[in-house]
């Protein structure tokens, strides 16, 4: 009798092993898939980002905020696969060090940002942090949590939802860049996909995002040109 108890807690340790061993394994897979899919998005996503018309440049240089959309897809010429990003361009009167380390403090975003109004900062770990938000749009309330990986390399940093969070978005996953402008100034390049999961076509879903975009990124360069002061 002892040895079939011994035998079956045995056999119970093994398969609780393997079973976690497949559980690390399918984790760790994700994580490699979801690091190539980012090499990949940033490569392609920061081709689309560094590009300005002549016309967009010299609106940019007397401190406008350009918005516009760009089309991106999985090169399989499916439209059904293809994304829409929201995009904004404009220049900052801070220096590119001031710029960045602002960016970088991503649960202080409901001081300045509309419809925003709580971020809880989860963890921050070097260039890594996580931060659930809570904003209220169009009479409702969406609360959902948010990655931010920083490159301090390139200038570029990455957002995009917790999968494992019961979010209240589909989809959101954005790019920052920002570049030198001299010493003193800074462009600051954004782009975003949004998916709010509302039984609502796509272009109505964004032509609301589009709406909201220029106070939104007014905002931002608000608080970059004070140096990270100014609050709505």
């Amino acid at each position: 009798m002892a040895q079939a108890t011994l035998l079956l807690l045995c056999l119970t340790g093994f398969i609780l092993v393997v079973l976690l061993q497949s559980v690390l394994v399918h984790r760790m897979g994700r994580l490699r898939y979801r690091a190539a899919e980012e090499k990949k998005r940033y490569a392609k996503v920061r081709s689309i980002g560094a590009g300005l018309t002549e016309e967009e440049i010299a609106r940019v240089k007397k401190g406008e905020v350009i918005i516009a959309e760009k089309i991106t897809n999985d090169n399989s010429g499916d439209a059904a696969c293809a994304q829409v990003y929201i995009q904004a361009a404009f220049v900052v009167d801070q220096p590119i060090n001031v710029v960045w380390r602002i960016l970088k403090q991503t649960d202080l975003q409901h001081e300045f940002l509309p419809h925003l109004d709580k971020c809880e900062l989860v963890f921050r770990k070097g260039n890594h942090d996580s931060v659930i938000f809570t904003v209220s749009v169009w009479l409702f309330e969406k609360v959902y949590k948010v990655f931010h990986d920083f490159d301090d390399q390139n200038l570029h940093s990455h957002f995009y939802l917790d999968d494992t969070y019961d979010n209240d978005l589909n989809k959101f996953d954005g790019h920052w860049w920002i570049y030198a402008d001299g010493d003193n100034r800074t462009l600051m390049r954004y782009n975003v996909y949004v998916n709010m999961g509302w039984f609502i076509p796509s272009f109505l879903e964004r032509y609301l995002i589009r709406n909201d975009l220029p106070e939104a990124m007014g905002n931002v360069k608000r608080r970059h040109d004070s140096s990270g002061i100014w609050t709505k």
